[in-house]
């Protein structure tokens, strides 16, 4: 469990309307991505994403996993890297019914482990894992399988029209762009700018330049460029 909550102020300076989401990638590119968190934003409104480095063990009655599927956590286990890394997920043919069972410490540590029973049926459910209760990776379930995540956190932000819990096709997407948080800064702030180009910072810088704005009898909002 994380001990620091990150955040992301987003501010809309563009002169469209949609949704802004944050998402994750694989490393290894063997999952596919979702849209983990989304906020609908209006032009010049501003909203905010919390969240902290929690994680989790999900599955999800998907069918067959492709972009656009919706994916909601059918069941989410909270989760860690070292001691509850690993569960198995089984298949009652008999209730038509899938569960996790057998939380315990997997191998390596480091890692997020799905172990599947024989049972499992083919393109019907997927596996992954979350953060912050909202699953972030999945891939398609089959029987007698080892899905192991490594996760290497890294946040990346796009403006759309998708979802929370969208499959998306990260090679379609329009401008996306990654939030870095440099060390000890824990708030960023990413604003869509006119041309729908991106400005990211840390929110202590865009706040001194509010504040040094406003000092100098500029009449701006947070956001605008001082």
């Amino acid at each position: 469990m994380s001990d620091f909550q990150y955040s992301v102020i987003f501010k809309n300076n563009s002169s469209q309307a949609g949704s802004a989401y944050l998402y994750q990638t694989d490393p290894k590119a063997s999952a596919s991505s979702l849209v983990w968190l989304s906020r609908y934003a209006f032009p010049t409104t501003s909203v905010s994403f919390q969240w902290k480095q929690d994680y989790g063990l999900c599955w999800s009655q998907t069918g067959a996993l492709q972009a656009g599927v919706v994916v909601t956590a059918t069941q989410y286990w909270d989760s860690d890297l070292t001691t509850d890394n690993e569960v198995t997920l089984n298949y009652a043919p008999q209730h038509r019914a899938f569960t996790f069972e057998d939380q315990r410490q997997g191998t390596p540590a480091g890692s997020l482990i799905i172990q599947t029973a024989n049972t499992i049926p083919a393109d019907v459910a997927s596996v992954g894992i979350g953060m912050a209760g909202s699953p972030i990776l999945m891939t398609q379930a089959a029987a007698n399988m080892t899905y192991m995540f490594t996760p290497k956190p890294e946040y990346w932000i796009a403006f759309g029209y998708n979802i929370q819990g969208e499959v998306i096709d990260i090679s379609t997407m329009n401008n996306p762009t990654q939030i870095q948080f440099p060390a000890n800064i824990y708030s960023m702030t990413a604003i869509l700018n006119p041309d729908l180009t991106w400005t990211i910072e840390p929110t202590a810088i865009t706040n001194a330049r509010l504040v040094a704005a406003k000092a100098a009898g500029k009449m701006v909002s947070f956001g605008d460029p001082g």
